[in-house]
């Protein structure tokens, strides 16, 4: 059993105040097979205790980090969030990310259930099959509110959605530590495609929605100008949602970089249905 991630065993943020976490998952000498993950954490400000717990049945005996992949896997999460981060594990649970500028007034508490199934071919052509219940109950400043009824807050949005992703890193190379793996990057592209449908009426789903994501990352090398790593990025929601359900464009309110957020543009500054970037590095 390995037990981590150590940076995130203290942390403190507007909602729980200070934040006490300890995880651990096992490891091939446990079983090669079959895979647990987990974590407890307890926030001192709002006494409330979270956690998170996986199960993992891999059907070629290889660790989720490690290539390739094969397996399936079972996980329910309950949980604070901040909108746009996309219901991160880790998310900014480390104690310099807890000191960010500007206010972080806007929270979440999710339950997440998940089924999802992963498979990653020799070629490098990842696909992803899965189903996701989430719960989210607004907190610190934020309210779900309608238009017809401001006055009378709705106290959490349940929606079910079946997700899709694909992945093509032809050419990739992988450096595989002992405990994660890293991407080696070169001058072959990476292409993924991601959908989640929400579809009307399962288990009790109030909306009907397509949520479709693309993008496209290459490394272009300059000679003695050095290289520039551009990442072409673009998406729809279509059908009626609300906001928590569209695209919130990943803001960054901490001193650390974030290459995949907008570093000086605060949490759900921007939200859209529709939306293209370009990222150069």
């Amino acid at each position: 059993v390995q037990i981590g991630p150590i940076e995130s065993i203290i942390s403190s943020n507007r909602v729980e105040g200070l934040r006490l976490r300890i995880g651990g998952r096992t490891t091939p000498l446990f079983n090669k097979s079959i895979y647990l993950e987990g974590y407890v954490a307890y926030g001192f400000k709002d006494e409330k205790l979270k956690y998170y717990m996986s199960g993992m049945y891999s059907f070629n005996k290889t660790a989720p980090y490690k290539f390739p992949n094969n397996f399936f896997r079972v996980s329910y999460q309950y949980d604070t969030d901040i909108p746009g981060k996309n219901f991160l594990i880790e998310k900014n649970q480390n104690p310099l990310a807890s000191i960010s500028r500007g206010a972080r007034e806007l929270w979440l508490y999710n339950r997440i259930a998940k089924l999802e199934y992963i498979r990653e071919l020799e070629n490098h052509f990842t696909y992803n099959f899965g189903i996701r219940n989430l719960i989210q109950r607004p907190a610190a400043l934020l309210t779900f509110q309608t238009e017809a009824r401001p006055d009378n807050p709705i106290s959490n949005l349940s929606t079910t959605e079946l997700t899709i992703m694909f992945r093509f890193a032809p050419h990739e190379k992988i450096f595989q530590g002992p405990v994660n793996r890293r991407i080696i990057k070169s001058k072959h592209p990476i292409f993924t495609l991601r959908g989640n449908y929400g579809m009307k009426g399962l288990m009790n789903n109030p909306y009907n929605y397509l949520n479709i994501n693309t993008s496209i990352a290459k490394r272009f090398y300059l000679s003695q100008a050095g290289f520039t790593d551009v990442t072409l990025n673009g998406g729809t929601v279509l059908g009626q949602v609300p906001f928590p359900l569209v695209a919130i464009l990943p803001a960054n309110q901490t001193y650390l970089y974030e290459k995949e957020s907008y570093n000086m543009m605060n949490f759900m500054e921007f939200v859209s249905d529709h939306y293209a970037s370009v990222s150069l590095d």
